[in-house]
């Protein structure tokens, strides 16, 4: 299959190895003084499909279940203090797909699927939070074309991207080609699909929409936030 997405908004040349990940399927575990090759994960069940692909990951994860799917010159990086409270499924079966979570990843429920067009991305930055019912497709996984030319009209330009210090909140669904700016909330049942938002605001409603800016977020209760009765913050 070739790959259908505009390289020009691609983030993966700049994180991937391509010498690396052609060296058979690999798991590794980054410690603080280097690398460790291993073959499997705690409480992580992996599914390879096809002959070259890399698993990095921070150790210090703390994981209840996790399913991860990846396929021939698939590339999966996640970085320090990765969580998962109940579960989460990852698909990365389409070839050459990148998936890159950075540090303080916090998932309660979901799945990230990158498992059908060839060459696409997920990347989520650093300090990501949701709650359950987290949902991430980087493709439609059909094709809606032209009769007249059978051209496609629903061509994924890169995947998912997603910046830092985001909180997704229940049922949420990222669609391809969001580009999701960082110090976002994202409200509960948001469908966020292309469109171009600000940095420091709530996306809310289906198809979600900047509903206000200027905010920002922190993951203590109002309580904890605003501190006790004199003005001390806890």
């Amino acid at each position: 299959m070739c790959e259908l997405v505009n390289t020009d908004l691609k983030q993966a040349s700049r994180i991937r190895n391509e010498e690396e990940i052609s060296k058979g399927n690999r798991i590794v575990v980054i410690h603080p003084g280097g690398e460790e090759e291993v073959t499997c994960l705690p409480n992580m069940r992996i599914i390879h499909s096809g002959n070259n692909s890399l698993i990095k990951i921070w150790e210090g994860f703390k994981v209840e279940k996790v399913n991860l799917y990846i396929g021939e010159g698939g590339y999966v990086e996640i970085g320090k203090y990765f969580r998962v409270r109940f579960s989460l499924s990852i698909d990365a079966r389409a070839r050459n797909t990148t998936v890159k979570m950075g540090y303080y990843v916090n998932i309660g429920k979901g799945e990230i699927l990158a498992g059908d067009e060839d060459g696409l991305e997920i990347i989520i930055g650093d300090d990501f939070l949701t709650s359950l019912n987290l949902y991430i497709r980087n493709s439609d996984g059909h094709t809606i074309y032209e009769t007249n030319e059978l051209k496609p009209i629903n061509i994924p330009k890169f995947g998912v991207h997603i910046g830092n210090h985001v909180w997704c909140g229940y049922d949420v669904a990222i669609l391809k080609d969001a580009d999701i700016p960082s110090n976002c909330v994202i409200g509960t049942g948001a469908v966020v699909g292309k469109g171009v938002w600000q940095e420091n605001s709530i996306l809310a409603g289906v198809p979600a929409k900047m509903v206000r800016t200027g905010v920002n977020w922190d993951k203590r209760s109002i309580t904890q936030f605003m501190g006790d009765k004199n003005g001390r913050k806890l």
